[in-house]
């Protein structure tokens, strides 16, 4: 399988995610660690981290299963190699995510839509395997330190009548942070 994810990656990095049935595929194929490392060394993650910059998906019913796929792609990449996550750190990827993250969950925009729902379980699961996959401790310790990053998932795990996946997402992702930090003070 590993050539056949040689390949994607290849025709991702020339088409520049155009293809939506290209990046589920990759998505899939990355559940497979060892499919994500692959990934990661064919540099997967620097198109990701640009993608992921773009705010077109956040505005386009049309677009958001494109945005939840490089969510997954990211996520699965920092998840099977500790230096993808940190590459990503350094790419500000996470910074992004809880920009997005304040925008799903924010109450100015008329609460967590259907649509918002289906982009913020995994956003919060990407931000949530950045943090712990990033050994550095560097470009992600704001994110542990700070008390609104941890605030924005408790706002996502105590919302009456949230989604079943943004509400799993939000107690991984504070489980996350509580670890990190329990970690840092031993």
């Amino acid at each position: 399988l590993q050539p056949m994810v040689k390949q994607l990656c290849q025709v991702f990095k020339e088409s520049h995610s155009k293809a939506d049935a290209l990046l589920a595929l990759l998505a899939a194929a990355l559940l497979d660690e060892s499919n994500a490392i692959v990934a990661w060394g064919e540099g997967v993650h620097r198109l990701v981290a640009r993608h992921l910059d773009s705010e077109t998906y956040l505005r386009s019913e049309k677009l958001q299963h494109k945005y939840v796929a490089l969510l997954r792609i990211a996520e699965r990449m920092a998840r099977a190699e500790d230096r993808a996550a940190r590459q990503l750190a350094d790419d500000s990827v996470h910074v992004k995510l809880l920009n997005h993250l304040r925008a799903f969950l924010s109450k100015d925009t008329g609460g967590l839509s259907l649509q918002k729902a289906k982009m913020t379980g995994p956003c919060i699961d990407c931000i949530a395997a950045l943090i712990k996959h990033d050994k550095t401790n560097g470009a992600l310790r704001e994110a542990v330190d700070d008390r609104h990053s941890l605030d924005l998932f408790l706002k996502g795990a105590k919302d009456e009548g949230l989604d079943p996946v943004v509400l799993s997402a939000s107690l991984r992702a504070i489980l996350v942070v509580l670890e990190k930090r329990s970690e840092k003070a031993q």
